[in-house]
């Protein structure tokens, strides 16, 4: 547990946000869909809620409606699973079966579109304008990631730009409506806002890329093997940076290759090129954007003490999870055999 979860105002928060969300899920008017709802709805940190929470605590005056604000972010991001787990023919997420692989490609959209919808109903009824409209600009350009990430899949020649653009919109401009979503209702400080969005947005940037990292052997947190499905992140990405010519093709052959053996080789060629370490660089480098967005920051009363302290810590966080991601990769004899396992586990799945 960590440090802000054990402080009163925030379990109450938690209870509050998930009172709203039980609350949608009690009202589709069928016990089916109902159960669908939760049982996909279960697990996770609960870290958005709590960095609304925490956000909320650095502003001047009491949030309203700060539960419903992430309650609908919750759902926001149910729904985006939903649908990219069909869009990713995903199998696995957490170690569990996909919605769709319970309930059908057709019924995940379908459900997907009905969360949108009430993430919608929400905003529009609870949320004032400039909420509303954040919550909009950051669907929208969720969906232009999808689009953009879909035209690149396989393709070997995406730049870093059209990579940073991808993750920017995808991942890291939801951490910054989190991040910023409880500081837009307590405070009209736009000095404030836009720090805790810059917090947001490169916390966010970090995260993905720790993700891309894990992904080579199956250890990613969000979905199966996104490398396997066409999805090529910033480790490949700065292989073919540093490759010499005559080596690009065979880097290309693996990368397309799905055999455990296969990617196991790819693995030791960016350990011989130290490409880790370079993308442990780049995941230190929006860390320490996050962390100095924070720094002008006055906490004055203990809440905000506490909140400050948690939203510094998450940096901590990443960029020990980064680290830990880059030493199994330096340090592993069987890395090979770890994937071949992870492989066959998944396969049995299926």
């Amino acid at each position: 547990m960590n440090i802000i979860e054990r402080e009163p105002w925030i379990q109450s928060f938690l209870q509050e946000t998930d009172a709203v969300i039980h609350e949608v899920f009690e009202n589709t008017g069928s016990a089916e869909f109902k159960d669908i709802l939760k049982t996909h709805h279960q697990g996770g940190k609960r870290l958005r809620p709590m960095v609304i929470a925490a956000s909320a605590q650095l502003g001047d005056r009491p949030a309203l409606h700060l539960a419903y604000g992430a309650a609908a972010l919750e759902l926001l991001h149910l729904a985006s699973l939903f649908h990219d787990d069909v869009l990713d023919d995903t199998t696995m997420r957490r170690d569990k079966l996909t919605a769709r692989k319970h309930i059908g490609n057709l019924n995940s959209i379908l459900t997907g579109d009905y969360l949108l919808a009430e993430v919608l109903h929400t905003i529009v009824e609870k949320l004032p304008t400039p909420l509303v409209s954040a919550f909009l600009d950051t669907i929208k350009r969720m969906t232009r990631s999808e689009i953009l990430s879909k035209k690149l899949l396989n393709n070997l020649q995406i730049s870093t730009s059209e990579y940073v653009q991808i993750i920017e919109n995808k991942t890291a401009t939801v951490f910054a409506l989190a991040t910023s979503l409880g500081i837009r209702l307590s405070t009209d400080d736009p000095v404030r806002i836009r720090q805790l969005s810059i917090y947001g947005m490169n916390l966010g940037m970090a995260y993905q890329i720790i993700d891309d990292m894990e992904d080579m052997t199956g250890a990613s947190e969000l979905t199966d093997d996104d490398l396997s499905h066409g999805y090529i992140g910033m480790p490949v990405i700065e292989l073919l940076r540093a490759v010499p010519l005559n080596q690009k093709q065979e880097v290309l052959q693996m990368v397309r290759a799905t055999q455990p053996e296969q990617r196991a080789a790819l693995i030791r060629m960016m350990k011989s090129f130290s490409i880790f370490k370079v993308v442990h660089a780049r995941v230190q480098h929006y860390l320490n954007i996050s962390a100095n967005a924070l720094l002008d920051i006055k906490a004055n009363t203990p809440e905000q003490r506490i909140s400050l302290e948690f939203l510094k810590g998450l940096c901590g966080y990443l960029a020990d999870k980064s680290l830990k991601a880059v030493d199994t990769y330096e340090s592993a004899d069987h890395i090979g055999t770890q994937i071949v396992s992870a492989s066959t586990t998944v396969a049995a799945t299926a």
